[in-house]
């Protein structure tokens, strides 16, 4: 084991055990003062967004920070798609587990000549990772499941081909940036522009190859760019091949394809309703549900006892 310091350019790491022969050690950084909220000017390119949006942002310049490996953290996709969508649930998600990727480019005033950058993450990207993992593992449960009722309510055919229609509602903008239309997220699967020889072999109004194409969409879409093949040199100077991801959003996504493939199975906790991994098939609730779930019946046989005497 040695002791690493580390600067990314943004923040300095100290203290932190790293095992050199570790190879799939992938570390992302969580600033000492944590994050917060702020309403700022989104910077696209040349161009700066003429209404403010909420960006989760670094709380201090304090450059130091708390390294972690988000790899070792084998339920953490899970974590992310169970999170609420609300800014605190957000916020502490982040003050624990660091931002999406950090590289998200804000100026604290529209107006002002020169405004010094912020780099962050939009809350409206959180928001938009979190239902894409949510709805991407409703979806492969469904499938897991044969369920083809929850399959059709997001399989959607229409006369020029077949789309994924999301399951909460979203405002979108009109030119004016008024006034809001509200609608259902539509995702493209296979249209006669789109993948046309997959309308030919699927039959009219099936979910299932949809369905599977879905997945592999959203699967690919979070892993690219995020999560990339390397070369890694082990304790001995031997090369390896390794996946490893760019930032958090990278790993979390990077999660989900191995547990798809097949690495890890998840199945819906019996006490909460929630996500989680098991190895052991008699595995039915997290722990800390396991936990109060005997807790509820000691005190349920108690109270049974004292009615008794």
């Amino acid at each position: 084991m040695q002791t690493l310091n580390r600067n990314d350019g943004r923040y300095t790491t100290h203290n932190v055990k790293v095992d050199p022969s570790d190879l799939d050690y992938f570390a992302w950084s969580v600033p000492e003062g944590g994050f917060e909220v702020r309403r700022v000017f989104q910077v696209l390119g040349f161009n700066v967004e003429r209404r403010p949006s909420s960006a989760l942002v670094p709380r201090s310049q304090e450059r130091r920070a708390r390294l972690y490996d988000p790899l070792a953290e084998t339920e953490l996709f899970l974590k992310f798609a169970d999170l609420p969508t609300s800014e605190e649930a957000i916020l502490a998600f982040a003050n624990v587990y660091g931002w999406l990727a950090g590289d998200e480019h804000f100026i604290a005033s529209a107006t002002a000549k020169s405004s010094p950058p912020i780099f962050g993450d939009s809350l409206s990207t959180w928001r938009g990772e979190i239902d894409a993992m949510r709805e991407t593992i409703e979806v492969w449960e469904a499938l897991r499941e044969n369920n083809t009722k929850a399959l059709r309510a997001r399989i959607n055919w229409f006369k020029g081909g077949v789309w994924y229609v999301g399951r909460r509602r979203q405002f979108i903008a009109t030119p004016d940036l008024r006034s809001h239309l509200v609608g259902r997220r539509r995702q493209f699967i296979a249209t006669p522009d789109l993948r046309s020889h997959l309308l030919s072999r699927w039959r009219r109004d099936e979910v299932v190859g949809p369905a599977r194409m879905f997945i592999a969409d959203q699967l690919n879409r979070g892993l690219q760019r995020k999560v990339s093949p390397r070369l890694v040199m082990d304790h001995s100077g031997t090369l390896q091949p390794r996946i490893v991801p760019s930032n958090l959003l990278g790993a979390v996504w990077y999660h989900f394809y191995r547990t798809f493939l097949g690495e890890h199975k998840i199945r819906r906790c019996e006490a909460c309703g929630r996500w989680m991994l098991y190895i052991r098939k008699t595995k039915t609730m997290h722990p800390e549900c396991a936990n109060l779930t005997r807790q509820k019946r000691f005190r349920s046989r108690h109270a049974q006892e004292t009615r008794k005497q």
